[in-house]
This record gives structure tokens, C-alpha cells and sequence, in this order.
């Protein structure tokens, strides 16, 4: 468990690993055995979606910095490694904890 400390801080937390939603959903389907595909929703539908929930400008930034590459969520950061003082888990394995309430 963490102690205080960090009251203020912006802490970039991951896993040892940078997946793509398709890596994600084919190792909850492996783990669970059950047939999963990833399929991503057309970017038009996606915007005009969230156009109605949010202002223009939120939604074409959100479209800059992942669809267009404008910032990079791959980074390995060992921040949570550090926290917990063990390495953090993977998805794997927490899939596999986690398997019966994919079923």
C-alpha cells in the first residue's frame, strides 16, 4: 500500500508493456477462450458522437493526439514499479485473475 506523499503530483502510472486495443482484446480472448475481435468504430461516427457531448475543439484534439499521432501513450514509465516496490503486472495477468467475469 502507497503512504502519503503524493498529494499534488501528476504520476504517470503503466504496465511493463504498450499494447494496441487489438493486442488488448486478443489476450482477454486467450486468456477467457471465448472468440473476440477488435473492431474500431469509423472515425465520422466516433466524432459526431462525441460532437454531441462535447465541444468542437475537445473532440478534434482528441483526434490529434491519437488518431494523428500528436501524443505518444507508448511510453514504458517505471513510476508504478518504483510505488510499489515490485514490478508492475501485466494484462495477462490480470486477465487470467480476472477471467470468470469475462465469461
Amino acid at each position: 500500500m502507497l503512504g502519503g506523499g503524493h498529494d499534488g503530483e501528476t504520476l504517470r502510472l503503466t504496465g511493463p508493456q504498450a499494447l494496441r486495443p487489438v493486442e488488448q482484446v486478443a489476450i482477454v480472448a486467450r486468456v477467457t477462450g471465448r472468440p473476440m475481435r477488435f473492431q474500431p468504430q469509423p472515425q465520422d461516427q466516433a466524432r459526431d458522437e462525441m460532437r454531441a457531448i462535447m465541444p468542437e475543439p475537445f473532440v478534434e484534439a482528441i483526434f490529434r493526439f491519437f488518431a494523428d499521432g500528436d501524443y505518444d501513450d507508448s511510453r514504458i514509465d517505471p513510476t508504478l514499479s518504483r510505488l510499489l516496490s515490485r514490478p508492475a503486472g501485466t494484462l495477462a495477468a490480470w486477465a487470467a485473475r480476472h477471467a470468470d467475469q469475462f465469461r
